[in-house]
């Protein structure tokens, strides 16, 4: 029953045109962002120079925001732009949401449970078709962002070990990000209700931890490693060490932990919707 299902659903996103929208907009967004800072770069330099040859003396004044763009390196870039709580990370959840709440406005998830489909197999088909979307996706992603701060900033300078951790942690973010969405298909049932949803949430989540930030100085290590082991932050891992397991694990855990919570109040959700 479960290879049925899955093979309908796989079908049903070959006809579509949400797999090809999404690669396109995850190599995009991985290009455009290493080029917008190396694009502030070069406006810095144009500026000063400009000025200078006009005689007029803005360097002082540009200081500290040359010496802080200055620090930008090549790993410092590639790492800054890896965070899903903006850019590609508002694009995923939502495109992933709109093509898991469709189906409600054609009847065809009503159909598959006259068809004599459980609603577990059915959300968990839809589920898992959802993440074959997510996980290319994300590496696309990443590899368009690492291309494009190859080509601007140069070396990357992350080692073997650090190159792994970015893979499992990419699985494990893309794993969080197709859950939410499938659950705010499931669970609001509107295709403008779950993209506002899952284009919400990301932006939701990054105020609240930069509001927090300056509390979370004086925090106790545990809270600062809580914080940095959410989904849309856990780039930062990287930035201490892939030897530093036990931050590692916590990053993992909690991304299991949280797709575990929306797919499970999915499915309670949709074991207790009318479809008629």
């Amino acid at each position: 029953m479960m290879k049925r299902l899955l093979d309908a659903d796989l079908f049903a996103l070959k006809k579509s045109k949400i797999l090809l929208v999404l690669f396109i907009i995850a190599a995009g967004t991985g290009f455009l962002l290493p080029a917008m800072y190396y694009g502030i770069l070069k406006l810095l330099d144009w500026t000063v120079a400009v000025t200078t040859e006009a005689g007029v003396d803005i360097e002082g004044s540009l200081e500290g925001i040359g010496s802080l763009m200055n620090m930008l390196n090549g790993k410092m870039v590639f790492l800054s732009v890896l965070p899903l709580s903006q850019g590609f990370g508002i694009v995923l959840p939502a495109l992933l949401g709109l093509h898991n709440a469709r189906p409600f406005g054609s009847g065809i998830l009503r159909n598959k449970i006259i068809g004599g489909f459980s609603r577990t197999g059915i959300y968990m088909s839809q589920l898992a078709v959802s993440f074959l979307l997510s996980i290319p996706a994300f590496l696309i992603y990443t590899g368009s962002a690492a291309l494009a701060t190859l080509a601007t900033f140069g070396e990357i300078g992350l080692t073997g070990s650090e190159w792994v951790s970015l893979l499992l942690l990419s699985l494990g973010i893309s794993t969080v990000y197709t859950a939410i969405p499938v659950f705010a298909a499931f669970f609001t049932k509107s295709v403008p209700l779950t993209l506002l949803f899952c284009i919400m949430l990301p932006l939701f989540a990054s105020f609240v931890a930069t509001f927090l930030q300056p509390a979370l100085m004086s925090a106790p290590e545990i809270v600062r490693d809580l914080v940095m082991a959410l989904p849309s932050y856990q780039s930062i891992v990287l930035t201490v060490g892939a030897e530093d397991w036990m931050l590692f694990a916590i990053a993992l855990g909690a991304d299991a932990v949280l797709a575990l919570l929306f797919t499970g109040l999915g499915l309670l959700r949709f074991r207790r919707t009318d479809l008629n």
